[in-house]
């Protein structure tokens, strides 16, 4: 891939996760745990959301207010005039200030519909329900690929040690050859 495909790649992925949809599921998911902690799942979801959204840059690189000093330019670029920079820092901050609050607010009222919902302490998804017992044969994740049977062969030699049983070499050998 070049350069700008990764970015595009790596951009999109960030919009398909932090959808109003998708951050709503995940809000709703922390409301229904009864360990869950709904004020810092919502914490997190904003710094990764902000950074991506406003800074444009991964949330472990960024800050909500960088901090930018005129004469630190790169080599060979002139010093802007005072006149200049510093009303457009003012206002980028102004706007950036503005556009964490209104998302914030968004979220905040995200998380309040999750809390107080009739159905928060039953609530369940795919994600967060107890696994089944035939759910590693029906899910079609462990059946399209090399890798996810694998994983299911390992996890069917495992479940007969557990049980007390014996595995054969064939089968031994079949697992530790993926």
């Amino acid at each position: 891939m070049s350069d700008k495909e990764w970015e595009d790649a790596y951009r999109a992925a960030w919009s398909a996760f932090y959808t109003p949809e998708h951050v709503h599921t995940i809000l709703r998911r922390s409301a229904a745990c009864k360990l869950g902690r709904p004020g810092t799942t919502l914490s997190t979801i904003l710094w990764f959301y902000l950074m991506i959204l406003f800074e444009g840059v991964h949330p472990l690189e960024g800050g909500a207010f960088r901090l930018k000093f005129r004469r630190d330019r790169r080599v060979g670029m002139k010093i802007e005039s005072p006149l200049i920079f510093y009303p457009r820092y003012g206002w980028e901050t102004v706007r950036k200030a503005w556009g964490y609050w209104r998302v914030y607010r968004q979220l905040s009222a995200m998380l309040k519909q999750a809390e107080t919902a009739a159905d928060r302490w039953i609530y369940s998804d795919i994600a967060i329900a107890p696994p089944q017992a035939t759910e590693f044969e029906d899910l079609s994740l462990y059946h399209e690929t090399t890798g996810g049977e694998a994983a299911l062969a390992r996890k069917r030699r495992d479940d007969v040690i557990r049980a007390g049983g014996s595995v054969s070499e064939e089968a031994s050998a079949a697992v530790a050859a993926e």
